[in-house]
């Protein structure tokens, strides 16, 4: 179980369900990011889920086919004839993303504010993050176009050079047609800002405002880290302090982590005690029993280690005798992708009706508890709309590496 609002009253369950389909109703105010407003992910809200077995099935996300080219036809020849404009598709998985929420019979809120618009609001938010990441799960799919020039012991980094040159070869000449964008992680992002032409110019152009994109050769690129570090590892793990045993550190990182572990309680192991850090051990986790595998999960409440206390790291710890002197660090091997998107060339829909605020009674702690679930199918399509190519481009390669 999770944690439990307590107090003396309970949010109206039927007024909260009414404020969150009310901020919903807005598709805009939803997908309040750049790559809906750019047209890179078509959004339909009227996706209609009304049995939840179908959590797993298979569905197909409406597309047109295309109606062919023109031919040559000679006279005394005639015309070979071809189906209209059919409307095919591409097929994705009904998912569904929950969040729960428990309240005791003594929670009471103290009247300042609007809860049920602040609840509406946050929950809002949490939903986009799990759209947001849907769709770049979808979007980074092995399968797409990829060029690959990532190299463990000759760092190549992304340039505009780089991204033109991939466009161009999978691409060619529809690249007029698909209009979109860029997606970079924040590291290249950096890496692109400080390129200059021959004169001292910046190529990367900042945004003219708040809430715009930059611009790359005329294209414009968000920054986004959600799930282009997917083929990075941790590399090995040195340590310092009196004889430290020997540990290992798999999993794939969620995040760019300058990882330090240290020693807060001596003994054999499964008697000492450890944190950990991701930001090189200026803020840590809560204090973890050692084993022969420890999942790097933060377990404070709130936690700001790591991505929300995720690292996706386990480590692996060796028998031996910890000393609290014993430190212990890794950096990562980074490769990451950059993704040209063409516009609708993802697809989300979800069911908007079903958001709804489901409530139960908790007899063991004499509770209610609240679930809302968003029924929803993330795709990469298989082509761009108006295109006759796939409307997604991966270019995996190296960034600048922290120290």
């Amino acid at each position: 179980m999770g944690s439990m609002s307590v107090g003396t009253d309970v949010l109206n369950p039927v007024i909260l369900t009414d404020a969150i389909q009310g901020v919903f109703s807005q598709q805009d105010a939803f997908f309040g990011s750049l790559a809906v407003s750019m047209g890179l992910v078509e959004v339909n809200g009227s996706f209609d889920v009304n049995d939840p077995t179908r959590i797993g099935n298979q569905i197909t996300v409406p597309n047109f086919g295309t109606i062919g080219d023109f031919n040559q036809n000679n006279d005394g020849n005639s015309v070979t004839f071809n189906k209209g404009a059919s409307q095919t598709g591409d097929t994705g998985t009904i998912s569904r993303d929950s969040l729960g929420i428990e309240i005791s019979r003594w929670y009471r809120m103290n009247g300042v504010g609007d809860p049920y618009g602040e609840t509406a609001r946050q929950i809002m938010v949490s939903a986009t993050r799990a759209m947001g990441a849907a769709t770049m799960t979808a979007a980074t799919t092995p399968g797409a176009p990829t060029r690959n020039v990532y190299s463990a012991t000759n760092p190549v980094m992304v340039t505009p050079d780089l991204i033109t040159d991939a466009i161009t070869q999978f691409w060619g000449d529809e690249v007029d047609n698909a209009g979109g964008g860029i997606i970079a992680h924040s590291k290249s992002v950096a890496y692109l800002a400080n390129l200059k032409t021959a004169d001292g110019a910046y190529l990367l152009k900042q945004p003219d405002q708040p809430n715009m994109p930059f611009m790359l050769n005329g294209r414009p690129l968000i920054r986004s880290d959600r799930g282009l570090i997917s083929g990075t590892t941790m590399g090995s793990v040195t340590s310092t302090g009196t004889t430290p045993p020997v540990l290992t550190v798999s999993g794939t990182p969620t995040g760019v982590f300058s990882l330090r572990v240290q020693a807060v309680l001596g003994g054999a192991i499964g008697t000492w005690k450890l944190q950990f850090s991701t930001d090189g051990g200026n803020t840590w986790s809560a204090t973890l029993p050692s084993a022969a595998s420890v999942p790097l999960t933060d377990t404070q409440v709130d936690s700001v280690v790591g991505t929300n206390g995720n690292t996706g790291l386990t480590l692996g710890i060796a028998a031996g005798t910890a000393n609290t002197d014993n430190v212990w660090t890794s950096l990562p091997n980074l490769q990451v992708t950059t993704l040209v998107v063409a516009k609708g060339a993802l697809a989300f829909w979800y069911n908007r009706a079903a958001l709804q605020v489901l409530e139960l009674p908790n007899i063991a702690a004499d509770s209610v508890q609240r679930a809302i679930h968003l029924y929803r199918v993330a795709l990469r399509r298989r082509r761009a709309p108006g295109m006759s190519k796939p409307g997604v481009i991966a270019i995996k390669h190296n960034v600048t590496a922290i120290v």
